[in-house]
């Protein structure tokens, strides 16, 4: 499990957040997106879970759990909240939080903006597989039992394998998919932000934009970002997602979130 040392950046979460989601900062596609729609309330779609508490409850709360045999969820007692989602210590067992529904959805007009604060410190060196993002499917744990992504899904996916510290990304309609195999070189123990902002573009073809950074002392840095393409046409409806599988040795694995949020444009009705 992990330590209270281990979110030592967001202990003041609650100002960094507030200076983050400020219109007058235009650093990340997040800042730019949350600054436009902040205006005006109405016009967007707010997912955001701090986890100071948990809601699991089943069919109507706000999380769903897919496990093999998985460990136990337990929030962390840690100033602004930190679930930690434990594996069991058995080969290949994995542990896997969505939303209860597919609420997220790509289309022309609708932007949506992903972000996650995630940890986790391997317990086995290069054996833990973990992932997080958006995605259609979350049968069987998402990611396989070499860490690969799923062979379908619709979304956009972060992800690191077993057997290597190269952090992932993936855009995926289906089987067609445009990936970065390897952004960054995941440090165990270290604290990454992971966001992504999906613009429709032309209602054809989407552009999602994607960002790593760290907060170490109060201090953001950026260690990545890039642009991948994603066809609109028959893409499903996605969860928000994330989820981590032990490795082959069979040792216990803990994947820690601070703080997960949405923002999508509002489907007018």
């Amino acid at each position: 499990m992990e330590t209270l040392a281990t979110f030592t950046g967001s202990r003041r979460q609650k100002t960094y957040r507030d200076v983050q989601l400020s219109p007058a900062l235009n650093s990340t596609p997040w800042e730019q997106f949350s600054g436009l729609v902040s205006h005006d309330p109405g016009a967007v779609y707010v997912f955001k879970d701090d986890f100071d508490t948990l809601d699991t409850e089943a069919a109507n709360g706000t999380w769903l759990s897919t496990k093999g045999t998985g460990g136990t969820l337990a929030l962390a007692a840690q100033a602004c909240g930190v679930l930690n989602v434990p594996t069991a210590a058995s080969a290949s067992d994995y542990l896997v939080l969505s939303t209860q529904k597919a609420v997220f959805k790509l289309a022309a007009g609708l932007p949506i903006a992903v972000e996650g604060y995630l940890n986790l410190t391997e317990a086995a060196t290069n054996a833990a597989s973990w992932f997080f993002g958006l995605t259609s499917s979350i049968t069987a744990g998402w990611i396989t039992v070499a860490g690969a992504p799923a062979a379908s899904y619709s979304g956009a996916m972060f992800w690191k394998a077993t057997g290597g510290l190269a952090l992932a990304f993936q855009t995926s309609n289906a089987t067609t998919r445009s990936t970065i195999a390897t952004n960054v070189t995941v440090v165990s123990g270290q604290s990454y932000i992971l966001g992504l902002v999906l613009d429709p573009n032309d209602g054809v073809t989407a552009n999602v934009t994607y960002y790593i950074s760290t907060v170490i002392a109060g201090v953001r840095s950026l260690l990545a970002t890039g642009t991948q393409t994603l066809t609109l046409a028959s893409l499903a409806n996605m969860y928000l997602a994330f989820g981590v599988m032990c490795g082959s040795g069979g040792a216990a694995e803990t994947l820690s979130v601070d703080y997960v949020q949405v923002y999508q444009a509002r489907v007018q009705f």
